[in-house]
C-alpha cells in the first residue's frame, strides 16, 4: 500500500474560492480509496470526494475566506493505492 498527498495553499485576504485537486496513484497502482484534510475545518465546504477513474482520487472544494484579513489556509487531497 501507499499513500499519495498533494498539497495547496491559498492565502487570505481572498474572495472565495472553488477548486478542484486530484491525487494520482503511481503506474502500476490502483487507487482504493481517498480523502482530504484542511488546516481550517470550518472554512472548507467539500462537495464532491471520489475516486475518478482507477488511479485518481479528485476532490472539490469551496473555501471560505470571509472575514480573514491575513492567513492561509492549506487543503490537502489523499489517495490510497495499492499494486493492481
Amino acid at each position: 500500500m501507499q499513500t499519495v498527498r498533494v498539497d495547496r495553499i491559498d492565502y487570505a485576504p481572498s474572495d472565495d474560492v472553488l477548486f478542484t485537486m486530484r491525487a494520482t496513484c503511481p503506474s502500476g497502482k490502483k487507487v482504493l480509496g481517498g480523502g482530504h484534510w484542511f488546516s481550517i475545518w470550518n472554512r472548507a465546504d467539500v462537495y464532491q470526494s471520489f475516486p475518478e477513474d482507477e488511479q485518481t482520487w479528485r476532490i472539490s472544494v469551496s473555501l471560505d475566506f470571509s472575514g480573514i484579513s491575513a492567513g492561509s489556509i492549506v487543503s490537502r487531497v489523499y489517495a490510497l493505492c495499492a499494486t493492481a
